[in-house]
């Protein structure tokens, strides 16, 4: 019984893996098509902090669904006997690690409740809001495929808040994956500094810009998982629609006094870029951050930050396809971009391996105890 038991819960586990790196795949195709919507919406007229803002906002159209969602269930176990306690997210993105693999004796935790998700949610937000800004605000200043590979640096805040603060297992080899990171991001800034050389600073100063941005990503993604430990008991969907709400309320009086200053006019926002920002907003924010977080609860937040390497061939290739990579027909830029690519690329396969081997063997003595105790069954 105990070998049944086992390898149902490795099962399991495998299955939540799958979904977690599935995830970390899908948002990363999103992110990308997503930065040269948004290099287009700020150079159209829509400022970075209006686009940042109205995209957050749009996070409150959870909260109506979460509230809907807990309402059916209820009205299923009026008419029947057989009452089952609903999931805790939406049911079209439910995990597919429950059902017939899952062990009977474990007794499921009660979810966050309201207030514990919303206080949650408004410890993350100013993270959030400022790591989307300064990323929007970079991309005016900066080639889209620069400024992905230089957002690959928050693996390295991530990872060293992680073991800190989390209690992350550390070990040299996820460190030289890290380490990998680093070297493939100086490249790319190398690259875009020759470029600078005898021109303007615009494209370093949307390189710092990124830097800080992956900065503030590496703080709300270890702060996620520190305020929310136990990703079993989180409604990612009430999560981010709380972070939507305060997002809306806390910052309209800001949105108030750039308007009346003359800073920004969103009584004549061209309507067509708005239209574009509405459909960023639904796709790259509410949708693709959804599908993040559950990643950073699945697999955990450094694999997830390293795993957004992917980003990285796909705006190579990309820039490439639309005429937007110059540096491809010079032999030092390619190489530089190019090898900082690979690097990053063998950085996050490093991560990965690493962490599936050293969360393998804690699983499987943390959970050697609970295995024992279906044995009576």
């Amino acid at each position: 019984m105990w070998d049944h038991c086992r390898t149902v819960f490795k099962t399991v586990q495998g299955s939540r893996k799958a979904l977690g790196y599935f995830y970390v795949v899908s948002v990363a195709v999103i992110w990308v098509a997503a930065s040269y919507l948004v290099k287009e919406i700020v150079h159209s007229g829509i400022s970075p902090f209006i686009l940042t803002y109205i995209c957050n906002s749009l996070f409150v159209l959870y909260l109506p669904l979460v509230e809907l969602q807990h309402l059916s269930p209820q009205k299923h176990c009026r008419q029947t006997d057989d009452c089952t306690p609903p999931e805790e997210d939406l049911g079209f993105l439910n995990d597919a690690a429950h059902g017939e693999l899952a062990a009977p004796a474990v007794k499921k935790e009660e979810p966050y409740t309201r207030w514990q998700t919303a206080r949650a949610a408004l410890i993350i937000c100013p993270f959030w809001f400022s790591a989307q800004l300064t990323f929007n605000a970079s991309l005016k200043r900066s080639s889209v495929t620069s400024n992905t590979i230089l957002s690959s640096l928050s693996s390295l805040f991530t990872f060293f808040l992680s073991v800190r603060l989390l209690r992350e297992r550390f070990t040299f080899v996820k460190l030289g994956g890290v380490a990998s990171y680093v070297v493939g991001t100086a490249l790319v800034a190398l690259k875009d500094a020759e470029k600078q050389e005898g021109g303007s600073a615009d494209s370093l100063g949307g390189d710092a810009l990124c830097l800080l941005s992956a900065a503030i990503y590496a703080l709300y993604t270890v702060g996620i998982r520190k305020v929310l430990p136990d990703e079993e008991r989180v409604n990612a969907a009430q999560f981010f629609g709380f972070i939507g709400l305060f997002n809306l309320i806390i910052l309209a009086p800001v949105v108030m006094y750039l308007h009346f200053t003359g800073e920004v006019d969103i009584t004549h926002l061209p309507a067509q870029p708005l239209a574009w920002v509405v459909v960023k907003g639904l796709f790259d924010n509410v949708l693709s951050d959804y599908l993040w977080v559950r990643a950073v609860l699945l697999v955990g937040p450094t694999i997830t930050s390293v795993g957004m390497g992917i980003q990285v061939p796909l705006a190579i290739f990309v820039d490439i396809v639309l005429g937007k990579a110059p540096w491809i027909l010079s032999l030092g830029p390619a190489a530089l971009m190019l090898g900082g690519a690979t690097l990053i690329l063998l950085g996050f396969g490093t991560v990965a391996y690493n962490t599936d081997q050293g969360e393998g063997n804690q699983s499987s003595e943390a959970h050697q105890g609970e295995a024992h105790a279906y044995t009576s069954w």
